[in-house]
């Protein structure tokens, strides 16, 4: 039994529709796609710069100690600022840092698993039109 040409334009209609839907799903993760890479690159950035900072500090307060000052003011200093350079708030600001990285490149992969899915479903559904397209030749009106 053939199907009717209003049948087999509802069909066509209905996947040409997912298809938009889709392209617009994809759009918009590929928009938060782009600013998830954004916003790596600007953490990854600071990171490297807060390191990089601190390695300067480190190297300035290491000058200070090759002086062999005597003075108790200077030696407390010192070990004050070796304690802050070297100690647990820098670390864990570093490493805050290599943990926010991770949740970034995590919402990413998610993402990118995401476009994957909505990519699939959006070539099916282009070959369901193509489907019907060509059995509309076979439709009867």
């Amino acid at each position: 039994m053939a199907l009717k040409r209003t049948e087999v334009n509802s069909n066509i209609r209905y996947n040409e529709n997912l298809v938009n839907s889709y392209n617009r799903t994809i759009n918009n993760i590929c928009s938060q796609l782009d600013e998830l890479y954004d916003l790596r690159n600007r953490v990854s950035n600071l990171q490297n710069s807060f390191g990089e900072r601190q390695s300067e500090r480190k190297s300035r307060l290491a000058r200070v100690s090759a002086a062999h000052y005597d003075v108790n003011m200077i030696n407390a200093y010192f070990s004050g600022m070796s304690s802050l350079l070297n100690g647990v708030e820098y670390h864990n600001a570093y490493n805050g840092l290599s943990t926010a990285i991770e949740a970034i490149n995590a919402e990413i992969r998610r993402q990118e698993e995401s476009r994957s899915y909505y990519e699939n479903q959006r070539s099916y559904r282009q070959n369901r039109v193509q489907y019907w397209q060509r059995q509309m030749r076979y439709a009867k009106n």
